[in-house]
């Protein structure tokens, strides 16, 4: 793959289309917290609200609980509550409201979960999907229900939507599972009681159903990520290994093959289809994080073992790096490594953007969130030695993608073992906050980082005249220069660009 250097850094690319470059954000505070005396414990989700709080949730697999904790604005510790029943709980999802109370979405094995003015007050399956509100300032119960039919359901994600509306989204193999004004009402039963993805969406106290939908074909399907945008329009996200998912305006009509393949559906905000779409390539597709732009272009974050992965020209890594059959499986056949890889479907099922970003072993993100900008904050781990812009082995990695999906423009870093450890990022203003799991044993570690942008050249927080001065200045050869944005030994029209495209203030 061809090579350049941005900032003396090894860069992967079919040429950057963007000059934007590489800024190193400030560590403004990190904390590291025991939840328990338990061996492992990490973050899995986090939100931030309006006051800047941070909001944390985890798994506690030797008391088969989850927990959820409250950052203040300066990492210190508000309160935490572990929640759960006699069996296996687990959250998988988390959002806030503008009032800073906080929702939570999963799924219980537990007959004896705590509820509180519940829709559903008993389980009805072995497993079934949960949803909590719980109070922003002491984590106290608002109200917890049930949800799911005879079988087995899990939450994998939760949105809030316009006028508080709730949406969950996972999977389940119940014939009986509630629909309410579905796009399919009944689970795909061919060949086996297979797994359907379901969307539901309550009312926002939690006594109403007004929308729930199975999706799928006749295998399993699975939706990992929701999100609801400000006109109502539901997108979701996750794998699926039928042939037969509903495909509709689709970018991808077709299952590209191997395990499963990525899929990306929207609603409209009368519950109607407007594109689903297969993801993938000959191999294995999983998402992991999905947001939605301000545009209503959903941005979608996996991993990918497929060469042949869709990708779109001018984008920051168009080609497949991971190792073919370089990865093993114990007692099994090598196969090939992940890459992450960035997608970007406009509100019409047509693509955006999209790259691939990784090096020769495995490269996994966990989540995703997007900026006003258009510009995305992916958070993962890498295991590879060659991952782009010199990032260690083994390490958390949450980075930036300029908004055309060409350019890496921030890294964050924190070296830590296990391939679970980068779980979740989030943002403040210009803050970046990450939560990840860290140390052997597991602790939950967050961090809040004051972003920077390579083209504040005089530091003052704003991309300005000031700095457009700077590079006028020092126009010419300057080897070394700050105003030397991309790298070339001299500062000219392209560094003068990369300050015009970032420009905030004056």
């Amino acid at each position: 793959m061809p090579r350049s250097t941005l900032n003396g850094l090894a860069v992967s690319a079919g040429m950057l289309a963007s000059v934007t470059a590489l800024a190193q954000p400030t560590l403004e505070w990190e904390t590291v917290i025991s939840v328990t005396t338990e061996l492992i414990e990490g973050a899995d989700d986090m939100v931030v609200d309006a006051a800047g709080h941070a909001i944390v949730t985890g798994y506690l697999p030797v008391e088969r609980d989850f927990f959820v904790l409250k950052l203040d604005p300066d990492g210190e510790l508000m309160w935490m509550r572990t929640i759960g029943g006699e069996g296996l709980d687990h959250a998988g999802g988390i959002a806030v409201d503008e009032a800073g109370d906080i929702f939570v979405a999963g799924r219980s094995l537990s007959d004896d979960f705590p509820t509180r003015r519940a829709y559903q007050g008993v389980k009805h399956g072995p497993s079934d999907a949960i949803l909590m509100k719980l109070d922003g300032d002491d984590g106290s119960t608002i109200f917890s229900t049930y949800f799911g039919g005879s079988r087995g359901e899990w939450a994998y994600d939760i949105a809030l939507g316009p006028g508080g509306t709730i949406v969950i989204a996972g999977q389940t193999d119940s014939i009986d599972l509630e629909t309410v004004d579905p796009v399919q009402d009944q689970l795909t039963l061919i060949d086996c009681f297979c797994e359907d993805a379901f969307v539901t969406q309550f009312s926002s106290n939690g006594d109403a159903v007004l929308f729930s939908t199975y999706l799928g074909g006749t295998f399993d399907d699975v939706a990992t990520a929701v999100r609801i945008d400000a006109d109502g329009a539901i997108t979701i996200a996750g794998r699926t290994r039928s042939h037969d998912f509903p495909a509709v305006a689709a970018m991808q009509p077709a299952y590209g093959g191997g395990e499963f393949d990525a899929f990306v559906a929207r609603f409209d905000a009368d519950h109607a289809i407007v594109y689903s779409t297969f993801l993938g390539g000959e191999k294995r597709e999983i998402v992991q994080g999905l947001d939605i732009g301000a545009d209503g272009a959903a941005f979608v974050a996996g991993s990918t073992r497929s060469p042949d992965f869709p990708t779109t020209p001018g984008v920051f890594q168009p080609d497949f790096v991971g190792g073919i059959l370089s990865c093993e499986v114990p007692f099994g056949a090598d196969r090939n490594c992940d890459d992450m890889f960035v997608t970007t479907v406009e509100t019409d099922g047509t693509i955006g953007y999209s790259t691939f970003v990784g090096g020769q072993h495995d490269d996994e993100p966990r989540n995703l969130v997007v900026d006003d900008l258009g510009r995305a904050h992916v958070i993962g781990y890498t295991y590879s030695h060659d991952f782009p812009l010199g990032v260690p082995f083994g390490s958390v990695v949450a980075l930036r993608l300029d908004a055309a999906g060409s350019a890496i423009e921030q890294t964050i870093v924190h070296d830590t073992p296990g391939p679970n450890a980068g779980s979740a990022v989030a943002l403040d203003g210009g803050d970046v906050l990450i939560a990840a799991s860290v140390g052997l044993p597991y602790d939950t570690y967050v961090a809040r980082y004051r972003s920077g942008e390579a083209a504040d050249l005089d530091g003052d927080g704003v991309v300005g005249f000031t700095d457009l001065l700077i590079v006028l200045s020092s126009w010419g050869p300057c080897p070394d220069c700050p105003a030397d944005l991309d790298g070339d030994g001299s500062v000219g029209l392209t560094d003068l660009l990369a300050v015009l495209a970032v420009w905030t203030g004056s």
